[in-house]
């Protein structure tokens, strides 16, 4: 606790010479607690207390900038995470971008290195764009870039003779176990325990690419070591965009390919996607992020979106692909449409066909309305089902949501969701869409039977000053408690409460 406060003053001492020091800035504090008690709280498993803690500073002034990052997590001990960073982005080439701490980084389309990396798999219903390819260093603006595998080290981008060149150079503390989280004694001792040495280059000009990245870990005795290289191409003509990366990749046992490439073709009212990828299990996986289909497989994917009449638009996609496990189908389809009264509506499908594993698909409707400037309702329903094989769903769900939006006065605002569910099991889960604070994921898996409740509310105290509040509540019947293993609380409720504060100078 006393190396919390330490940091908290150092913070607060920050925070109070900000309008000082620079011309541009933010604060971001937010503070969390579930309620009841896991066990791993309970019987002490787990080295710290139930609250959860995220802060955040930015700062520029002139070509400067600046990033500070507080993080703790439920069971961890407090400021169980800090990193930052500080980068210089001059106003004219050769340099156009300096950084020094935690990074995140893409080099190309993911296949040579990306940090963090994108999250989930590509969805159907995105196929009728083709991926992105980036050429990026800047400092690290979220625990999910500095948990478990932080990038930490130097970097830059130059303007050349016409080319954008990006340089990496990074010592970092990886951990040797769990998900990032540094709860147990296990996670704990595990912490930062790999070294990783890595350095990454690219060459871009005129829509071609070239991506080098290598990586060398230590843990203990034992060494490992990675190398990628990728070609990467993104060209327009005509109507039509051709965009692609192709990647070879050793860790020492062998050489292998992996590429994806994609057929654009956009009119103004009709844009759709051919993509093709390859990914073997042979190819190194550390630091990717692959950029279309499964992480190990082949196939390809097609998608399309047409706007069928200036309010009506379809949006679907499928995909085909050959993994270890067999082969793996996935298909969407989104249909939506803007009616009079400030209303819309929408009715959309998704299925996935696996040989190894259960088929499943969900399907949902919804709409909305804007009866007033300030105000928004909308509803949401849900089916979905799972089988195995032919035969009829063994697990089925169904659930009805609600949301409501309210801005009373240019000071106060108010949200409120409500979902009750009923499902046969993890597999036929539902996803709620909660009211939930800025920066946060909002949305929650659910299943069983019960109801998940939330609401929150945003205080304007001064100008650039947010005081915001939430709280949420999840039930299920017939439970005598919710999770397991050392997250298991007792009852069939959980409700969880949060505040944060965001100030911004002008």
């Amino acid at each position: 606790m006393n190396a919390f406060f330490r940091i908290w003053l150092m913070l607060m001492l920050l925070c109070m010479t900000l309008p000082v020091l620079a011309a541009e800035g933010d604060l971001r504090f937010r503070l969390q607690r579930r309620f009841p008690d896991c066990q791993g709280t309970i019987e002490g498993a787990y080295g710290g207390d139930e609250f959860a803690f995220y802060q955040r500073v930015r700062f520029s002034t002139g070509a400067w900038r600046g990033t500070l990052l507080l993080d703790k997590d439920r069971g961890e001990e407090w400021v169980d995470t800090a990193a930052g960073g500080i980068a210089w982005t001059p106003p004219s080439a050769p340099v156009l971008n300096l950084c020094a701490g935690w990074l995140k980084a893409d080099l190309g389309s993911g296949l040579v290195l990306s940090h963090p990396g994108s999250w989930g798999s590509q969805d159907g219903l995105s196929l009728y764009k083709p991926p992105v390819i980036r050429d990026r260093i800047d400092l690290a603006s979220s625990p999910t870039g500095i948990r478990g595998e932080p990038l930490t080290g130097l970097g830059g981008q130059f303007n050349l003779l016409g080319s954008n060149i990006s340089l990496l150079l990074c010592s970092s503390a990886k951990d040797a176990v769990g998900d990032g989280h540094h709860r147990t004694s296990s996670e704990t001792a595990g912490r930062g325990e790999v070294k990783e040495l890595l350095g990454g280059i690219r060459i871009s000009i005129s829509g071609l690419g070239l991506s080098v990245a290598a990586a060398q870990l230590r843990e203990d005795s034992t060494t490992a070591s990675w190398i990628r290289g990728g070609l990467d191409w993104d060209h327009t003509l005509a109507d039509f965009r051709i965009t692609g990366e192709v990647a070879l990749g050793t860790d020492g046992d062998s050489l292998s390919a992996a590429f994806w490439g994609a057929l654009c073709h956009e009119t103004d009212l009709f844009r759709q996607t051919l993509t093709f990828v390859r990914t073997p299990s042979s190819f190194p996986g550390d630091r990717i992020s692959v950029p279309a289909g499964p992480s190990e497989g082949s196939g390809l994917g097609y998608g399309f979106r047409w706007r069928l009449i200036p309010r009506l638009v379809l949006n679907a996609g499928a995909s085909a692909y050959t993994t270890e496990e067999g082969g793996l189908f996935r298909g969407s389809a989104l249909i939506s449409i803007r009616l009079p009264w400030h209303m819309e509506a929408q009715a959309g499908v998704k299925a996935i066909f696996s040989e190894r594993e259960e088929d499943s698909w969900r399907g949902w409707l919804s709409s909305s309305w804007q009866p007033l400037d300030r105000v928004k309702l909308s509803s949401r329903i849900q089916l979905t089902g799972c089988s195995e094989g032919d035969s009829l769903p063994h697990e089925q769900g169904f659930s009805l949501g609600t949301r409501l939006g309210w801005d009373i006065s240019p000071v106060f605002s108010t949200g409120f969701s409500c979902t009750a569910f009923s499902t046969d099991g993890y597999a036929s889960r539902i996803y709620s869409s909660d009211a939930s604070l800025p920066g946060e994921f909002g949305s929650s898996a659910l299943w069983g039977s019960g109801f998940r409740m939330s609401v929150r509310g945003s205080a304007t105290l001064s100008r650039g000053l947010h005081l915001r509040l939430s709280a949420g509540h999840t039930w299920k019947e017939d439970v005598s408690s919710l999770g397991s293993g050392w997250e298991e609380t007792e009852g069939g409720g959980r409700t969880e409460l949060g505040l944060q504060v965001d100030y911004s100078l002008p």
